[in-house]
């Protein structure tokens, strides 16, 4: 079985997709990220001969990725790309160690080359959902997330800077009295300040 395409120096060439489940093809984009052109620092993931499947009871089990390897490289960006059910949130889910009980992984996954074990909240990727409480300003939802999310043997006051922090690093000052959005139509959210209300 073929593996996943790596990413390579932008040349627009399409390869087809590697896996029975992603029939449709990937762009490999490669593209230094703004602030990362400086010596590689970060995380190298590495994920070699990947495959999830989920547990169908007495009818045995059904394949999701079948044999997946790639790479993503600090300060680099990687696009995934398929139709809607083809495994791509799947991948991202078996990356951050984010799978369901029911779901059978092998396959070997490396951090800077060494095999680490992941464990949910070690990792994360921003899902495609809309979990946030759309009448809330930016500012109210991430401190709201902190207050929820932040250890109990952190201070209220700490988990106000870290939430502070947080904005800031997601360079999101500018949005911070910003409302989230007001969901109107499936996939149509709409974003205003909120004295615009």
């Amino acid at each position: 079985m073929a593996s996943l395409i790596p990413a390579a120096p932008i040349d627009h060439e399409i390869k087809p997709c590697p896996t029975s489940m992603l029939q449709q093809t990937v762009l490999d984009i490669e593209a230094p990220l703004e602030d990362n052109e400086k010596k590689e620092k970060g995380i190298c993931l590495t994920w070699k001969d990947l495959w999830v499947s989920a547990s169908m009871g007495k009818h045995g089990s059904k394949p999701i990725l079948q044999g997946l390897t790639g790479y993503a490289k600090p300060g680099k960006l990687l696009a995934i790309m398929g139709p809607f059910g083809c495994g791509k949130s799947t991948l991202l889910d078996a990356l951050a160690g984010r799978l369901s009980s029911n779901i059978k992984q092998t396959g070997e996954i490396l951090i800077n080359g060494n095999k680490q074990a992941l464990a949910y909240g070690t990792s994360t990727y921003v899902t495609q959902d809309e979990i946030l409480m759309t009448t809330l300003t930016v500012r109210e939802a991430v401190h709201y997330s902190a207050q929820l999310q932040l250890p109990d043997t952190m201070s209220k006051e700490e988990k106000k800077e870290r939430a502070d922090f947080t904005i800031r690093e997601m360079g999101l000052q500018d949005a911070i009295n910003t409302r989230i959005g007001v969901f109107c139509f499936k996939w149509f959210s709409l974003s205003y300040p909120p004295e615009s209300i």
